[in-house]
């Protein structure tokens, strides 16, 4: 009877290692295809090898976005910036520069290419950048150039502004149409960002004097919604920089 008893209770026991298993292998499965279904939420778009040339130029940024942080840093508040888009509108103006001025503006902004040789890079870098979004997740990149009306930029320049950079280029009277010019500026930003900037420049930033606005738009949008809906677009603010001159 006692013997009878322990074959019972062995197999008792190997029942209930049995239901342990199956239940361990059944929580395993069901957490392997809730991953699957996540990993198939947001897609995961395949990186392509850079070049060298964009290897080079990415380093360069990251340097200068510390040098950056560095300078603009001042006690223990909060910071944000984007150093792409300040390091992307002041490629447009190294683009255009020689002599002294190319040497400052390619040691300031750690830029190891010769102004001709940098647009290609930033393009494709830019598209890089761009091509990595998803359904889940886009990422918008525009650029703008605003000069005074009257004055020569060369046209290969503005032709180059144009296909590398994607920029908008444009003359605007700013001598005699500050304001006017403001205004228009002020619209393309919001427009670009989809009215999330209504008045990037505030009255009074352009005077007479001015003779080049450089506008980078930057803004991400997030779809988190079970229909694709947009849940949140985050712009960033331009990083304006304005030239005067008589």
């Amino acid at each position: 009877m006692k013997r009878i008893s322990w074959i019972y209770l062995v197999g008792l026991v190997g029942l209930i290692a049995v239901g342990i298993l199956t239940i361990h292998s059944g929580v395993i499965a069901v957490a392997e295809e809730s991953s699957q279904t996540e990993s198939e939420r947001i897609p995961v778009v395949p990186s392509r090898v850079l070049s060298a040339a964009e290897r080079s130029l990415i380093v360069g940024n990251t340097q200068f976005a510390f040098d950056l942080y560095r300078k603009l840093h001042q006690g223990n508040g909060n910071l944000f910036f984007s150093p792409y888009s300040i390091s992307q509108a002041l490629a447009m103006v190294y683009t255009g520069s020689d002599g002294k001025t190319e040497d400052q503006m390619a040691s300031a902004l750690q830029f190891e290419f010769a102004p001709h040789d940098l647009p290609p890079v930033f393009e494709a870098l830019h598209s890089e950048l761009v091509r990595r979004g998803t359904r889940s997740f886009q990422l918008h990149l525009a650029n703008s150039l605003w000069w005074q009306e009257g004055y020569a930029l060369r046209q290969v320049y503005l032709k180059t502004l144009r296909k590398r950079f994607g920029a908008t280029v444009e003359s605007l009277d700013f001598s005699t149409a500050p304001e006017k010019s403001r205004a228009t500026i002020n619209d393309w930003v919001s427009r670009q960002s989809n009215g999330k900037i209504k008045e990037l420049l505030p009255q009074g930033s352009i005077t007479s004097l001015t003779r080049l606005v450089l506008a980078p738009m930057r803004s991400t949008s997030v779809r988190r919604g079970k229909n694709g809906s947009t849940r949140a677009t985050h712009p960033t603010a331009p990083s304006t920089c304005s030239m005067e001159g008589r």
